[in-house]
């Protein structure tokens, strides 16, 4: 499996981390405060959390690929600060099937 750590850019700025699969190209929604955390939780088993008491959905920038050099692929989607976590889509791919 390919594994690669991605990072989210909130509005001000600020970056969390996510593990990103490039066997699926998805985004596991956990979102983690450092690159190296989000590294170590390759094998983490990650609860689907649907819950939303309080939202503070945000658009971000997600890009895959942040801590492998590269920037440019990137696609925007919603993610939550307080709940660490990516709300919105998780995969480019989504974006595609869903303008068809």
């Amino acid at each position: 499996m390919a594994r690669y750590t991605g990072a989210v850019r909130f509005g001000d700025g600020e970056l969390r981390y996510f593990v990103f699969d490039g066997t699926t190209d998805t985004a596991r929604r956990r979102l983690y405060i450092s690159d190296s955390e989000a590294f170590s939780a390759w094998d983490t088993i990650i609860e689907n959390d649907k819950s939303c008491v309080a939202c503070d959905d945000q658009e971000v920038e997600v890009m895959p690929y942040f801590c492998h050099g590269d920037q440019r692929i990137a696609f925007t989607s919603m993610a939550s600060k307080d709940r660490t976590r990516l709300t919105g889509i998780t995969s480019v791919n989504t974006l595609f099937v869903s303008d068809n």
